[in-house]
C-alpha cells in the first residue's frame, strides 16, 4: 500500500501482538454485548473471579444476572440473548484462543480503607491514570467504579475540565476529591 512501508507494518504488527494480552473487562467489552460496557464488565469480573470460562458456564446454566450490582432485567436478557447466537459463540471461542487474559486479582489491596464498599465516579482528565487504570485502582480498594453520578455515589474524583458530573455531585452533596486527595487517602489506608 502507498505510504505503508516496513516501519508502518512493524508498528502495526507489534500493536497487534501487544493487544493479545488483555484483561477480562476489555475482552468482555470487546464482544459488543448490548449495554455491557466497562462498569458492567467489572461487575462480571468480580463475580466470576477473572474467569471467562466461569462466566460462560454461568450463562449456560441460566445464571440470574439481576442479582449483580447495577444489573436489571435488560442486561440479564442481553447477556443470555448474545450467547444464543452461533456467530457470537464462534467469536467468543476463537478470540480466546488468540489472547491471553491477564491474571489480576479482585480486591488485591486492603479493604480497610475509606473507599471499601463505596461507589466512586471519575470525571475530567486525570494526570496519573487512564480511565481503565483509575477504575482498576478503585476496584482494588474494594470500591465500585461507577459511571454516572447519582444519590448512591459516595465520592467523585475530579480531574481537569470536569463537566456536568461535578455540578451534579455538588448539587447532591457528594464528596469531591482531586486526584491527589484520592491518592493520599488511598495511601494512608
Amino acid at each position: 500500500m502507498d505510504g505503508f512501508g516496513e516501519k508502518s507494518w512493524t508498528r502495526l504488527w507489534n500493536s497487534i501482538q501487544k493487544s493479545r494480552n488483555t484483561t477480562f473487562v476489555r475482552f468482555v467489552v470487546s464482544m459488543d454485548m448490548p449495554m455491557i460496557g466497562r462498569t458492567a464488565s467489572r461487575e462480571l469480573y468480580k463475580q466470576f473471579n477473572n474467569e471467562l470460562d466461569a462466566f460462560e458456564v454461568a450463562v449456560r446454566n441460566d445464571f440470574n444476572f439481576t442479582q449483580l450490582e447495577g444489573f436489571g432485567e435488560t442486561l440479564h436478557r442481553n447477556i443470555h440473548d448474545w450467547f444464543t447466537k452461533e456467530e457470537n459463540i464462534y467469536l467468543w471461542k476463537e478470540l480466546q484462543k488468540m489472547t491471553t487474559i491477564e491474571n489480576t486479582n479482585v480486591n488485591t489491596e486492603t479493604t480497610d480503607n475509606p473507599f471499601s464498599g463505596r461507589t466512586i465516579v471519575v470525571t475530567g482528565k486525570l494526570e496519573h491514570f487512564t480511565r481503565d487504570t483509575i477504575n482498576a485502582k478503585i476496584t482494588s480498594l474494594g470500591a465500585t467504579a461507577g459511571s454516572a453520578v447519582s444519590a448512591k455515589t459516595d465520592f467523585l474524583i475530579c480531574g481537569a475540565k470536569a463537566g456536568s458530573k461535578l455540578a451534579k455531585a455538588n448539587s447532591l452533596g457528594i464528596q469531591v476529591l482531586s486526584e491527589r486527595e484520592f491518592l493520599d487517602m488511598a495511601k494512608s489506608a
